[in-house]
């Protein structure tokens, strides 16, 4: 069983723009995780099983987009502590942790852009946790550039980061 914290996220800015043809909002901010986090748990299981957390979507789509094909699947047990509905993406950090999770099982792993594809098709904020640090999000959200900040930013990333 692999298990991570899912640390939460807050935006030191935002800029909604005009609505694009996709139906979503051309956006610039700033993504920074904060110390609050989720705790998730993923193992092979033979069916899709996620437990903890009755609200849960992004989870269960998440591991399934992991799927390796051959009949396996993955079990994933979350321990909510971020607020539901709070604007702190638990459920997109919960989502990007299972993926990443799950995906290191694999035997043959996804690269990085490969999984942050899948994220990006979960929701706007979702690919932000498979990267290090603050990171300035353009577009719809999921085109991230990781971004200088103060010494202290950096700090409490890492931090947020490793909470376990």
């Amino acid at each position: 069983m692999r298990r991570a914290a899912a640390a939460a996220k807050i935006n030191l800015a935002l800029v909604v723009g005009p609505q694009r043809d996709d139906g979503k909002h051309e956006l610039v901010t700033v993504y920074q995780r904060v110390a609050l986090s989720d705790r998730i748990a993923v193992e092979h299981s033979a069916e899709l099983r996620v437990t903890g957390f009755a609200g849960d979507t992004l989870v269960r789509q998440a591991l399934e987009l992991v799927a390796d094909g051959d009949g396996t699947s993955f079990a994933a047990r979350i321990e909510k502590r971020i607020p539901v509905a709070a604007g702190l993406a638990g459920g997109s950090t919960d989502a990007a942790t299972a993926l990443r999770l799950a995906n290191d099982t694999l035997a043959e792993p996804l690269e990085l852009d490969a999984l942050h594809r899948l994220a990006s098709g979960l929701g706007a904020d979702v690919p932000f946790f498979l990267h290090d640090g603050v990171q300035l999000a353009t577009g719809d959200g999921t085109t991230l550039e990781p971004i200088d900040m103060p010494q202290e930013f950096a700090d409490f990333d890492q931090q947020a980061r490793e909470v376990v």
